[in-house]
């Protein structure tokens, strides 16, 4: 190939090129002119994104769901042992059976109940907007109401553990009503366990946040 074919190529080549990068520079001048108000198709989740979040939904909600069941095994079993105790040191009528009968009784109940409660919690949580979620807060009202169905909880898993123990073969329980009575005054007596524990843990907290920060500032 001759210079001179050479440099006509090349000559060529340069203005498709240029031409090109004019069409270009029109082009996206177009798009730049058109207003605002033009819409927009709004970005689509990746394959990738929906499968994690199918994998780890159901995954959180039996987690919570697991938690709910254990914090209301725990719960009733010692809202129904307690009430037993006590009602059994009163020299109570019916409260005769053995006290391990009302620990797996208590905690059968409560864990069947709460996570029941927890499968149906999540999905009312789920419907909710974020902005009431955040605008929900605690007041006293709301305290008050939340011991009260704690006190409920804790009167219905009696008998229904006792239920159960007694469908398994396992006679030797309070009666439905004796076990309803024995959880009731059980969480009466839990609730101040509990306030007095976690006022303790915040109490605590306080001190050692106030002790940090002194020594944070007396450092050196």
């Amino acid at each position: 190939m001759t210079p001179v074919l050479l440099i006509e190529s090349h000559s060529q080549l340069k203005t498709s090129l240029d031409c090109s990068s004019e069409h270009r520079r029109k082009v996206s001048a177009d798009l730049e002119s058109q207003p605002d108000s033009v819409p927009h198709s709004p970005p689509i989740a990746s394959t990738h994104t929906l499968g994690v979040m199918l994998i780890l939904m159901p995954m959180m909600w039996i987690v919570i769901i697991t938690f709910f069941a254990a914090w209301g095994a725990f719960d009733g079993f010692l809202c129904l042992t307690l009430g037993h105790v006590v009602l059994q040191a009163a020299h109570r009528d019916g409260y005769g059976a053995p006290l391990a009968s009302s620990m797996n009784a208590g905690a059968m109940g409560g864990s069947i109940l709460r996570g029941a409660i927890g499968a149906i919690t999540l999905p009312v949580l789920s419907c909710m907007g974020e902005e009431k979620r955040k605008a929900w807060k605690w007041s006293p009202s709301k305290i008050l109401g939340g011991l009260l169905v704690s006190t409920a909880l804790a009167t219905a898993a009696g008998p229904i553990g006792v239920a159960i123990l007694r469908g398994v073969g396992t006679g030797d329980t309070l009666d439905p009503t004796n076990a309803a009575q024995a959880g009731a005054l059980g969480s009466v007596i839990a609730s101040f366990i509990y306030f007095a524990f976690f006022s303790f843990l915040a109490v605590f907290g306080m001190i050692c946040t106030q002790v940090c920060r002194v020594c944070l500032l007396s450092a050196p």
